[in-house]
């Protein structure tokens, strides 16, 4: 089975002393975008090995901002998030997990794919709570 997606969250906040927002899983690698101060940092990871590939600084002052005050609405870390969200649907690799950052729920939701035998599913779990506020089946 594939390296847990909070495993490379868990490695990238500590390589880069900052706070994870987004995590994403592809045949190719996985992406974890952090907030470290203020930079906003993207993390490539080898998905096999769990090595670190390549990682830059990106977004301009804006930007860092926005996502800054949208974790600061999230007191549930984007790992416990998962956790959540794969209590509620059973089982499966989590595809992608990313805190809202725009519109009305702006840092208030985390939005977690997990494909599992039964389909795929969005999870929404709340970011201040960690419960889980609804599941789409896709």
């Amino acid at each position: 089975m594939a390296q847990p997606l909070q495993d490379f969250i868990a490695t990238a906040e500590s390589t880069f002393g900052g706070r994870a927002f987004v995590a994403e899983r592809s045949n190719r690698y996985v992406e974890v975008q952090v907030l470290s101060g203020d930079q906003l940092i993207e993390a490539e990871y080898d998905p096999r090995t769990g090595r670190l590939i390549d990682s830059d600084a990106f977004g301009g002052t804006r930007r860092v901002q926005r996502v800054a005050a949208s974790l600061a609405r999230a007191t549930v870390p984007l790992g416990d998030a998962i956790d959540a969200a794969q209590r509620a649907v059973g089982s499966g690799e989590v595809l992608e997990a990313e805190l809202r950052l725009s519109g009305t729920n702006r840092g208030r939701r985390y939005i977690i794919e997990i494909r599992t035998r039964d389909g795929l599913f969005d999870v929404i779990v709340n970011s201040a709570t960690g419960r889980v506020v609804r599941v789409v089946r896709d």
